[in-house]
């Protein structure tokens, strides 16, 4: 059966061209009904996970979460969070997430907006560190140089390698690591005089005692500023959600049902390809592949002693369910203890004892929190494009509507001059170019030429013409169009001082263009700009949330 998906929805998801620029999609307004609405859904399926009802999963889940969530955020910042229910017992949770990085404003848009929709929502905020993804690099780039020359410098966070879980990566260098704040200063003093790096890097220096893992400091400190700014969320790290019962649970239902999960999951990526017209194998995500009776399952596993994630691969084998990298190990849940989720614990915990991790891809990562940790999730642009994936997914294995969830991003530039100029000048000049190729003619002041030279151009634009207005016949065809051509080119050095101006007006834009490029980019990381323009930014967003 083939499945199709509508793709308009999505192609109103653009990031914002103007500086200041909010995208939130659906409405805000909205919003409250939507968490309702979803919370509501959550009691009234009678979807089950291995013997667990929908209601009774996402329940223990959440309260699962929630403890981990008071316990991770209080080890660095006070947490007074109300434990009340609501009417169908079960706290009202927002949620948003993102990898633990330096990101741009736009991205933490999300939280505040977080904050200030759980205020009006009277709901607990939680977000998610996704910290099994990989870190793939250790420069962070910074624009340099003064506003007429800017250039892009790279200025490293630490040495070591590369391509470890975020969770894993512990800081190498801490002369590096901790002088990253002068640094940057350093680079981009000449463009914003004080960044709030100069703020916030002394509290990710602090933030090291918490976790000396290097994604994990950043994180802190960001969200110990986030309290500073008097935003009230609670944060857990996904590494901490993935040895959860509750999730154990989940992708114990995913592995005893390989096969079924594949062929959904490939038939989703599919319609999601042919509604977007994509080639590449590898967007939105690679296909999961069947070798030699082994499933993939979307899951990561790696070893402490070999911190690089590799595939997870399931089958079912006498009475209990394999699972394996198919390299380096391999495990057996016997199929009476797949709906134990004490068993699964303490199973996982002493895998993890022993070095072994196994945590969920993206697809598993947001249908978990979408589905049975929060009632209404704040995805990014990225995460929003994808969850069409996700929502057949949810959809076809679960066989429950996807709940509904908001889309927040934001375009803020650098307080620093730009030129005016875009890609129509540059665009413009070219026309005119190829106009004094094609239509010189029209470019010629035949008054200011002497007087040979005007019957000269008076002649050839004659015959041009001449040429022009002849019927084009299968005989004529081929001396129309030569010598039209050896008249333009007959015409050109009476419009070579124009073609040198046009030429020279756009090497000065492209150079233009080349700085606009650098100083209107959208993406720098956060903590390259003045701490005093993110509060009013993010306080004027927090208002319109939060009416």
């Amino acid at each position: 059966m083939s499945l199709t998906m509508d793709k308009s929805h999505h192609a109103k998801l653009r990031a914002p061209t103007e500086d200041g620029g909010i995208l939130l999609w659906p409405e805000s307004a909205h919003w409250g009904s939507l968490a309702e609405a979803n919370r509501f859904a959550v009691t009234r399926k009678a979807a089950r996970v291995l013997g667990f009802s929908w209601y009774e999963l996402a329940a223990r889940a959440r309260q699962e979460m929630l403890a981990a969530a008071r316990r991770w955020t209080g080890r660095y910042r006070s947490v007074e969070f109300s434990e009340t229910g609501s009417a169908h017992g079960l706290p009202p949770i927002y949620m948003t997430g993102h990898q633990p990085e330096l990101f741009h404003p736009g991205v933490w848009l999300k939280n505040a907006v977080l904050h200030g929709a759980a205020q009006a929502g009277s709901a607990i905020a939680i977000h998610m560190i996704v910290d099994s993804d990989v870190l793939k690099g250790l420069a962070v780039s910074v624009p340099s140089g003064a506003p007429e020359q800017p250039r892009m410098s790279y200025i490293p966070l630490d040495e070591g390698p590369c391509g470890w879980p975020y969770e894993e990566r512990p800081v190498i260098n801490r002369e590096v690591f901790g002088t990253f704040d002068l640094a940057v200063s350093r680079e981009i003093r000449g463009l914003v005089p004080d960044p709030l790096v100069g703020k916030f890097w002394p509290i990710v220096r602090e933030s090291l005692d918490v976790s000396p893992r290097l994604a994990h400091a950043i994180a802190v400190a960001r969200h110990r500023q986030e309290e500073r700014w008097g935003w009230q969320t609670l944060e857990v790290p996904q590494s901490w959600l993935c040895r959860l019962p509750s999730f154990l649970v989940l992708a114990a239902h995913i592995w005893s049902e390989a096969p079924r999960f594949l062929a959904l999951h490939n038939r989703a990526v599919d319609a999601y390809r042919r509604a977007h017209r994509l080639r590449s194998r590898s967007h939105p995500f690679p296909h999961l592949i069947e070798t030699d009776g082994w499933i993939e399952v979307p899951f990561w596993t790696w070893s402490l002693d070999m911190p690089y994630r590799q595939r997870l691969f399931a089958r079912h084998s006498g009475n209990c369910v394999e699972i394996s990298d198919l390299a380096h190990w391999w495990g057996c849940i016997p199929d009476a203890r797949l709906n134990d989720p004490e068993w699964l614990a303490d199973w996982a915990a002493d895998l993890e004892k022993n070095g072994r991790r196994i945590r969920g891809r993206a697809v598993v990562t947001t249908l978990w929190a979408r589905c049975f940790l929060s009632d209404f999730f704040i995805h990014g642009l990225g995460g929003a494009k994808y969850d069409q994936v996700t929502d057949a997914i949810i959809r076809d294995f679960l066989g429950i509507d996807p709940p509904v969830y908001a889309t927040a991003t934001a375009t803020v530039l650098l307080p620093v001059w730009r030129p005016a100029v875009d890609e129509a000048d540059e665009r413009a000049i070219r026309v005119q170019l190829r106009d004094l190729e094609f239509h010189p003619e029209k470019h010629i002041s035949l008054g200011e030429l002497p007087r040979d030279a005007q019957r000269l151009v008076e002649k050839l634009i004659e015959e041009k013409w001449r040429w022009i207005n002849t019927a084009v016949t299968p005989e004529n065809a081929a001396d129309r169009y030569r010598r039209i051509r050896e008249i333009n080119r007959a015409l050109q050095p009476f419009v070579e001082n124009e073609r040198q101006r046009l030429l020279q007006l756009l090497d000065e834009t492209q150079q233009k263009l080349k700085v606009k490029q650098i100083l209107a980019a959208r993406d720098w990381a956060f903590c390259l700009y003045p701490e005093d323009q993110l509060m009013r930014f993010y306080a004027s967003a927090i208002q319109d949330i939060a009416g």
